[in-house]
């Protein structure tokens, strides 16, 4: 898609600080962010910086050519070749925009990102989303994620479980 020309992902140390402020603000006035963060009871600002604190080393940005944030990546606790994968999209852009990146990003991970090695990084993306947020459970399953599961989240919220694999892409 055209508007991903001269786009490329980056780590969160290098985005400009109020470019990710600008971005993470954007989720949080189109009330994206309670969903990004369904553990955090109205998350804000400080929030956001302590995840980035805690899981920056993990956080990636898909930035356009002007070096406006597209998405953020989050993989954490990897175990041997599975990751838990979080990601965000900017909310203004075009619903074919967004399945676009949803499709886009995972794929990225799975068959783009290695280790020193040259051998994939993951084999496996696993995904939670909250079960009440419907438009992103059913968004989840249109980027090829497989719904296995509802597990209980700290706050009594029901998460559906989802994974994608290398071998099970079809995005």
């Amino acid at each position: 898609m055209n508007f991903l020309k001269g786009a490329k992902i980056v780590k969160t140390q290098h985005v400009d600080r109020d470019d990710l402020q600008y971005y993470w603000q954007s989720l949080y006035m189109h009330d994206m962010l309670r969903w990004r963060f369904p553990d955090i009871k109205e998350p804000t600002w400080t929030d956001v910086q302590q995840v980035i604190g805690r899981n920056g080393e993990n956080m990636y940005y898909l930035v356009d050519s002007t070096g406006e944030i597209l998405t953020e990546i989050t993989l954490e606790l990897t175990l041997g070749k599975m990751a838990l994968l979080h990601f965000s999209i900017r909310p203004l852009l075009h619903p074919r925009q967004k399945l676009f990146l949803g499709k886009f990003i995972p794929w990225q991970v799975l068959t783009k990102w290695h280790d020193d090695q040259g051998k994939p990084f993951v084999e496996t993306l696993l995904g939670m989303t909250p079960r009440s947020n419907r438009a992103a459970c059913m968004f989840v399953k249109k980027c090829g994620f497989t719904p296995i599961a509802t597990v209980p989240a700290a706050d009594g919220e029901q998460m559906m479980l989802t994974y994608l694999t290398r071998g099970s892409f079809n995005g």
